[in-house]
C-alpha cells in the first residue's frame, strides 16, 4: 500500500511477482565462499560499474542481449531472488526502500543476483577479457580516451578543441 494509488492496484502488483514452486520444503543461505553447497541462486551487492560489467559480461558469455532487469515494488531482493530462481535468468536491481536508511547499504550500491550455474561462465569470460584488455573495467586499463577526466571517467562526454573551417 505504501507505494501504490489503491488496494485494489497493490494487490493487483503483488498477484505479478514470481512464486517459489509448491512443494518447497525449505531454503537454505551462506557466504559464497562458506556454502556447502552449490547455490541456486547468488546474491551480491557492488557499485553500479561493477554490476554494469557483470551484466555486460553475461552477455557475452551467454550471447544474449539485452540484458533486462526486474525491478518490483518494495521487494528488490526478496522477490529478485526468486525471480532468478524461476526465470533462470540473472538481474540487477536497486537496494530496496529501507535498505540505505536502515544502514544495511552505501547509496550507489545495487544488488547482482545470479543463477548458480551462470556465475562461473561469466566469470571466465571477464577473466579472459580482462587478460585481452589489461583491465575489466574500460576506465581502468590504463587507455585514456576522450573524456577521461571529467564526469567521473564517463567516455560519453568529450571536450574537444573546434576544427578549424
Amino acid at each position: 500500500m505504501k507505494y501504490t494509488k489503491d488496494r485494489a492496484q497493490a494487490e493487483r502488483f503483488v498477484r505479478t511477482k514470481k512464486r517459489m514452486p509448491e512443494g518447497m520444503l525449505a531454503y537454505a543461505t551462506a557466504p559464497l565462499h562458506k556454502a556447502p553447497y552449490e547455490p541456486d541462486v547468488i546474491h551480491g551487492v557492488s557499485d553500479i560499474l561493477q554490476s554494469y560489467h557483470l551484466g555486460n559480461d553475461w552477455c557475452a558469455a551467454f550471447d544474449t542481449h539485452p540484458f533486462t532487469m526486474v525491478m518490483t515494488m518494495n521487494s528488490s531482493v526478496c522477490h529478485g531472488t526468486v525471480q532468478c530462481h524461476v526465470t533462470q535468468k540473472p538481474n540487477i536491481t536497486p537496494m530496496c526502500s529501507s535498505s540505505y536508511t536502515a544502514g544495511k547499504t552505501e547509496q550507489g550500491e545495487v544488488n547482482w543476483i545470479w543463477p548458480g550455474k551462470h556465475l562461473k561462465p561469466t566469470i571466465q569470460w571477464m577473466l579472459e577479457r580482462t587478460v585481452r584488455d589489461g583491465g575489466v573495467s574500460f576506465p581502468r586499463t590504463g587507455e585514456t580516451y576522450p573524456g577521461f577526466d571529467i564526469c567521473k571517467l564517463c567516455p560519453f562526454i568529450a571536450y574537444k578543441e573546434p576544427k578549424s573551417s
